[in-house]
């Protein structure tokens, strides 16, 4: 016999002859219903799981001296855990550059120095800088007469140290970058560290320069988690069972 649904206050209810069995076709739908929320909810939480992210971090010793190519080594995604999408590159400076002035006139003096630090990060195949950072300290420095000693200190003297901060970050997104960080083995890259003056002061005045500089250089893998097989099993099966009580619920209305 015939029979309809009507939609009453948000809510599906049976309509028709008495023979037809009511609660039956209104609970097909809600089955559905609620098979489709939980397909829904299983698609939503591996979605959220599968954006993932691996650091890994080295680190160069700080030395006070001009370094060059200075290996520095990491671990490459290893490609079993998913699809490499991203690669972030930090470079961190660390360390002290320091000024030291002395005048040793009979009357005041005055100088102005500038110190540059400059970090290079290169790759194997590459002819120039990768990843660069710099920092310039550029002061001005004012003493009265000399005082007797050379100790870049007292009424004659002064001495400045300024703390490391460059850093510089670098994303890569093309085939050619994410192949050359994907793998089993290792990937190198060199960092070399410059530093130069200028200073410019009135006669009989003393320096000193110095920059003690290392780096942290640290690498994000960003990635999208390969599913695992529990999940396609689980997926399959929702998609079965509603395919089924889709089924039940055509025949049920033929």
């Amino acid at each position: 016999m015939p029979h309809s649904l009507m939609m009453l206050n948000g809510e599906v209810k049976c309509a028709g002859r008495s023979n037809v069995i009511a609660p039956n076709c209104c609970g097909m739908d809600d089955r559905l219903k609620f098979f489709f929320v939980v397909l829904l909810c299983c698609i939503c939480i591996h979605v959220e799981a599968a954006l993932s992210s691996i650091t890994v971090t080295a680190s160069v010793p700080q030395q006070s001296s001009d370094f060059s190519d200075m290996p520095v080594t990491f671990q490459k995604f290893d490609p079993s855990q998913g699809k490499l999408a991203s690669i972030e590159i930090l470079l961190q400076g660390n360390g002290q550059l320091t000024q030291e002035f002395e005048n040793r006139a009979n009357s005041h003096n005055s100088a102005r120095v500038r110190q540059t630090l400059l970090l290079n990060l290169t790759m194997p195949d590459a002819n120039k800088s990768f990843l660069s950072a710099s920092q310039t300290e550029k002061h001005k420095y004012a003493a009265g007469p000399y005082d007797g000693v050379v100790d870049f200190d007292g009424t004659s003297g002064e001495t400045d140290i300024y703390d490391v901060t460059a850093s510089n970050e670098k994303l890569l997104r093309s085939r050619k970058d994410l192949a050359m960080f994907t793998g089993s083995d290792l990937v190198e890259m060199f960092l070399s560290s410059d530093s130069f003056f200028h200073i410019s002061s009135g006669k009989n005045a003393m320096f000193g320069v110095e920059a003690m500089t290392g780096a942290d250089i640290t690498i994000i893998y960003n990635y999208t988690s390969v599913p695992e097989p529990v999940w396609y099993g689980l997926l399959a099966g929702a998609l079965a069972l509603i395919g089924a009580l889709r089924l039940q619920a055509r025949n049920s209305g033929g």
